[in-house]
């Protein structure tokens, strides 16, 4: 027996929603109501929560993020949405397993909850385009992050003198006149840019200067 409870905020719809699905021998209906918080603990008994959202707000996506916060067992499943993969795609990086659009049948949603409770996706092909598109996306941001803190933890290598002479090399800055600025000898400057190179793992002054971009983003 699976137990379901809908979050719908007009009355009518969810009272139809429950005697609907009263009539499937597999699922429970164990309450309904407007919101999360008048649902409260009953969140904690259920499988399956039926939310019903017609577009991505804030609100809406909030909801998802405390039933599944609630009740991490719990599987939600986003009835009503206006058609648009995009919000669709929203709704599942906010937790949901499944949704449903405006004009999808009842037929339909008993389908979905069927596919949920045997760890099933139903996805359409552009949707399942739209969700590869976001892994890649997600990929390369937690590549370039990976990238960005690795520069900073060398960044933060470098001695106090050093970050001075770094800042000069970046305003294109030669030897010398990093030596006259720092009132300091040209071979002295050397070194630092030597042991800057090292400590960055670079080979070049243009590739130490890129540093610090990354530092000040």
């Amino acid at each position: 027996m699976l137990n379901i409870y809908i979050i719908d905020d007009i009355v009518i719809s969810r009272d139809m929603t429950a005697r609907a699905l009263m009539h499937e021998d597999e699922f429970k209906i164990i309450g309904h109501a407007a919101t999360v918080s008048e649902a409260g603990r009953q969140l904690t008994l259920c499988d399956i929560v039926l939310l019903k959202a017609e577009i991505p707000t804030d609100a809406a996506l909030k909801a998802v993020q405390q039933i599944v916060k609630l009740n991490p067992m719990c599987k939600v499943l986003v009835f009503g949405l206006k058609k648009s993969e995009a919000a669709a795609l929203a709704f599942i990086e906010a937790g949901c397993v499944g949704y449903l659009f405006e004009r999808d049948s009842y037929a339909e949603l008993v389908q979905n909850i069927r596919a949920i409770q045997t760890n099933r996706a139903r996805i359409s092909a552009r949707m399942a385009a739209c969700l590869m598109q976001r892994v890649q996306e997600l990929r390369t941001i937690s590549a370039q992050l990976d990238h960005v803190h690795q520069y900073r933890s060398q960044y933060e290598k470098l001695s106090k003198r050093e970050r001075e002479v770094l800042e000069l090399v970046g305003q294109g800055l030669t030897n010398q006149l990093i030596a006259n600025r720092l009132y300091v000898e040209a071979g002295t400057v050397k070194n630092h840019i030597h042991n800057i190179l090292k400590k960055l793992q670079v080979s070049s002054r243009q590739d130490a200067a890129a540093f610090l971009a990354l530092e000040s983003s």
